[in-house]
């Protein structure tokens, strides 16, 4: 199955710009999560009926940490980072008409940000503009999609913007934002 995803292209093409690591909070939580389920199978051990409901539901709970725990730390605790800065990326959507595809590359080739707004007021959802936006906003990432029966299809190239550029697509996109 081919991806259309914006956040997995950008890594392909700019890999020299964008990394993946290890975000902090998720493999902390994972290791509490780890450490909970020890203390839980450890109190288990200590009580002596292995047949009462409290014996069951500490070994349930305690396996149960340890298990989600050690597969959070192993499969999902990556993030996106803007390597030059190390901040780390948020992916959002701005959805539009298909009418304005047109208007919305000439924006973004232009960088004429504040045009992203009024376009996107028009009525339609049928074409969506895809953004990784660093969260000290010294990068956006953006690639627009339209939407072809069943798919949304590129519609453009990907384009980056860095530093001022950055902040000012932000300002001028910043009400239209919403999480992916």
């Amino acid at each position: 199955m081919e991806t259309n995803s914006l956040a997995e292209k950008s890594v392909e093409a700019a890999d020299h710009i964008i990394v993946k690591r290890k975000a902090l909070k998720p493999v902390l939580f994972s290791l509490l999560l780890v450490i909970v389920g020890g203390g839980c199978l450890f109190a288990a051990a200590a009580i002596g009926d292995k047949t009462s409901s409290a014996y069951l539901g500490l070994v349930s709970l305690g396996w149960a940490g340890v298990a989600v725990g050690i597969i959070k730390i192993a499969l999902g605790c990556n993030q996106k980072v803007y390597k030059p800065t190390g901040s780390p990326l948020c992916a959002h959507e701005i959805y539009f008409s298909s009418a304005g595809l047109a208007p919305l590359v000439q924006a973004l080739e232009n960088k004429g940000f504040e045009q992203i707004r009024k376009i996107a007021e028009q009525e339609g959802k049928n074409a969506r503009l895809d953004l990784l936006i660093s969260k000290d906003g010294r990068f956006i990432s953006a690639q627009l999609f339209e939407y072809i029966p069943y798919n949304y299809q590129p519609a453009s190239s990907v384009y980056r913007f860095t530093d001022d550029e950055a902040g000012s697509f932000h300002k001028a996109v910043a009400a239209l934002l919403t999480d992916e």
